[in-house]
């Protein structure tokens, strides 16, 4: 071989080596690349899985103690309406019984004034005199020149014995004239003397 053919070979073998070593270069560059940005985008991705993560266990946290903060208010609301309509049942009930007390308290006051008008009606009664005229058996009196007031009166209401004290010609009693009964009693009785008189002879009459 000559030195032409020797350099010629020489030319040769140095351009395949070359090529073989920019191969390997290449290859390498090529992998060096594609595992550096693999790996990146793996880490990346775990990082952004334990970030989002974390976020949503503080959500979760967050959440569950503003239901825990809210049960708790609609607990205390329902106690507060709870002890509201207990205290106003209370109040209720107090005004209930007090106004039945003051009630009980004004018919016993009442009874006493209603009995003490109607004794005071007896006696006016009997101090007029109609004793004479008219039996009524709650004062012992036994007159027949006048109707029975025993008989009429019962059932009649306080305007009709007041009309017959005061007008006793208004209304005449069958079997009896008009003027047996004087009219002097309109002005001879005080306002008092009358509704007491008039008090005893409706509740007694008929007794």
């Amino acid at each position: 071989m000559n030195d032409e053919e020797r350099f010629s070979a020489t030319v040769w073998w140095a351009i395949a080596l070359g090529a073989v070593l920019f191969g390997f270069a290449i290859a390498f560059v090529a992998g060096f690349l594609v595992g550096h940005f693999t790996g990146h985008t793996k880490t990346t991705t775990v990082a952004a899985s334990e970030v989002s993560g974390g976020e949503t266990s503080e959500e979760a946290e967050a959440q569950a103690e503003a239901e825990a903060e809210a049960q708790a208010e609609a607990e205390a609301e329902a106690q507060a309406e709870a002890e509201a309509e207990a205290q106003a049942e209370a109040e209720a009930q107090a005004k209930a019984e007090k106004e039945a007390e003051e009630a009980e308290a004004e018919k016993e006051a009442e009874g006493a004034a209603s009995t003490a008008e109607v004794e005071e009606g007896k006696q006016v009664f009997t101090a007029s005199g109609c004793g004479s005229c008219h039996t009524l058996a709650a004062a012992g009196a036994s007159g027949t020149i006048g109707p029975d007031l025993d008989e009429v009166l019962p059932e009649k209401d306080a305007a009709f014995i007041r009309e017959s004290i005061v007008e006793p010609d208004a209304q005449v009693p069958s079997g009896y004239s008009p003027g047996i009964m004087p009219s002097t009693f309109k002005t001879s009785l005080s306002s008092s003397e009358l509704e007491a008189l008039v008090a005893f002879l409706s509740q007694e009459a008929g007794k």
